[in-house]
C-alpha cells in the first residue's frame, strides 16, 4: 500500500562525492505541480518535417523542494542531485491498462510496489480539453517553441471521471500518480484507434 504521509530514505552524493542516507516526507501535490510545471520542452523545427525536442529540467526548482522535504539534516546536495532523488520519489510506471466497457483499471509500478487505478473511460472532448489546458507554448526566435505541462488538468480528470484505488493509505492518492493514471487511458484509447485504422488499411 502507497503512503503518502510516510517517510522516505535514499542515497544520495553530497557536494563532496560522499554518500549519504537522505529521509524525505512525500512532496505536496502543489509541489509535484511546480516541479512539472519547472520543465521546459523545446522543440527546434529542422526543416523538411523534422524536428527535435530537448527537454531542460530545472535544478533550482528541484533543489528548492528537496530542502522542503528533507527531514534528517541532510548534507548539502546539488540541484542535479535533487532532481535524481525527487525522479526516484516519483517514479510511477505504467504496467498494465485493461479497458472493460465505460471503464479502465491501470496498473502502475510505485515505490513500495504495485497500485491499481479504476477510472471511467475519458470522452473523447474530455481528452481534448485536459490536453489544451495541460500544455503551455510559446514560440521562440529561430523556429523554436518552448512547451510548459501542467499536472493539475490531469489530476482534475482522473477526479472528474471518478478516479479511486484500495492502493493508498488513507485513500490519499498523489497527483503525479492521478496525471500518470489518466494518460494512460487516454493513451490506451488513441492506441485502439490507430489499431482499428490499421485494420481497415488492411483490406
Amino acid at each position: 500500500m502507497f503512503d503518502a504521509t510516510g517517510e522516505y530514505t535514499l542515497n544520495a552524493r553530497t557536494l563532496e562525492g560522499t554518500k549519504a542516507q537522505v529521509t524525505m516526507r512525500w512532496p505536496t501535490d502543489q509541489e509535484w505541480s511546480d516541479r512539472k510545471r519547472a520543465v521546459r520542452f523545446i522543440t527546434t523545427q529542422l526543416g523538411r518535417g523534422r524536428s527535435e525536442t530537448e527537454p531542460i529540467p530545472s535544478p533550482e526548482t528541484d533543489l528548492k523542494i528537496f530542502e522542503a522535504i528533507k527531514l534528517n539534516g541532510a548534507p548539502p546536495i546539488s540541484g542535479d542531485e535533487a532532481g535524481r532523488l525527487l525522479d526516484g520519489l516519483g517514479r510511477c510506471e505504467v504496467r498494465n491498462v485493461e479497458m472493460e466497457g465505460n471503464g479502465a483499471t491501470v496498473t502502475m509500478s510505485v515505490p513500495g510496489g504495485e497500485v491499481k487505478h479504476r477510472v471511467r473511460v475519458p470522452t473523447a472532448k474530455q481528452a481534448r480539453v485536459m490536453r489544451e489546458a495541460a500544455a503551455r507554448l510559446r514560440q521562440l526566435p529561430h523556429n523554436r517553441v518552448e512547451a510548459r505541462i501542467l499536472l493539475d488538468p490531469p489530476a482534475q480528470l482522473w477526479e472528474e471521471c471518478g478516479g479511486k484505488s484500495d492502493d493508498y493509505k488513507d485513500g490519499i492518492v498523489p497527483a503525479n500518480h492521478k496525471d500518470v493514471a489518466i494518460r494512460a487511458v487516454i493513451e490506451e484509447l488513441d492506441n485502439e484507434l490507430a489499431s482499428a485504422l490499421e485494420e481497415t488499411d488492411d483490406f
